[in-house]
């Protein structure tokens, strides 16, 4: 049986070690991204039950394709339809669920934590932020789908495309900001995935 492990579900995403090198089990496995996808998408629909069009995004961990592909599986199983923006940061997917009208917005990433660990952050509709007794109850939801569960077979069918929404986004951006003279900067993303978009953006921008 699947394991959830309550101690990943913080204050304001879901966070753990999603690889270990001593070959131990992680605390997030594809196994239960996909659980946690199921219970995702059953809370949004709770929250929401007309229309649940999400859209999910991941970080550059090497953990995050597979997390992302079960946890996709896991929302669309529970009746979401899925838009899969591939590589983003987690701005961009605020941003998405406000400017491109979606029911709330994902990415797998732990933020700012070592390179073992992965996570879920979720927004739902108007970027509203998923956190505190909210994510309790996707747990709660999470551990009931363990239960209903004989055992966890991730289904084989191919979740959508990648539907990168870059450029949609840096040209927000550069309608929202303006440089009212040239400058020369130096980018340093720390290993992250702003590295992806970073220097595209502040070329458009002029530098």
């Amino acid at each position: 049986m699947t394991y959830i492990n309550p101690h990943i579900f913080r204050a304001y995403d879901i966070r753990g070690i999603a690889m270990r090198e001593d070959g131990t089990t992680p605390d997030l496995t594809v196994e239960s991204s996909y659980i946690i996808g199921i219970a995702t998408g059953r809370y949004m629909k709770q929250i929401s039950p007309l229309s649940q069009k999400l859209i999910v995004g991941r970080d550059n961990r090497l953990t995050g394709p597979a997390l992302q592909e079960a946890y996709i599986k896991g929302l669309i199983e529970s009746g979401c339809t899925v838009d899969n923006a591939g590589l983003a940061t987690s701005p961009m997917i605020y941003w998405a669920t406000c400017a491109l009208q979606y029911d709330g917005g994902i990415n797998i990433t732990a933020s700012h934590n070592p390179k073992e660990y992965n996570g879920i952050k979720i927004v739902a509709k108007g970027a509203h932020s998923i956190c505190g007794d909210e994510l309790q109850e996707i747990l709660k939801i999470a551990q009931e789908v363990v239960q209903e569960k004989a055992s966890i077979e991730i289904p084989q069918t191919p979740i959508p495309p990648e539907t990168p929404i870059s450029q949609e986004y840096i040209e927000d951006l550069l309608h929202r900001a303006h440089l009212h003279r040239p400058l020369k900067i130096v980018i340093d993303a720390g290993n992250a995935t702003t590295g992806a978009f970073a220097p595209e953006l502040f070329k458009k921008f002029g530098c």
